[in-house]
């Protein structure tokens, strides 16, 4: 089961995490889910504009393997489209 973010805090406070390190650790997260999702735009990008266009989500996985980028890189980007 997935838990929302005030179930999560509600939590962690439970078990003796002070407010304080909760929130850094938030704002630690939020912070790398930007910079990830600004290195991965250029394949969300790309995959997005290879379906429009027609092409199989499995021949764009291919390529975007072909020139480098990992599988879980594609598999995050996926998530998104």
């Amino acid at each position: 089961k997935g838990f929302n973010k005030d179930e999560l805090i509600k939590s962690a406070v439970n078990q003796g995490w002070k407010i304080e390190q909760i929130d850094k650790i938030l704002s630690e997260q939020i912070v790398e889910k930007r910079e990830m999702a600004k290195e991965l735009e250029p394949l969300r990008e790309y995959i997005l504009n290879g379906l429009k266009n027609g092409f199989k989500r499995e021949d764009l996985i291919n390529a975007a393997l072909r020139i480098g980028w990992k599988r879980e890189q594609i598999d995050e980007v996926l998530k998104w489209v």
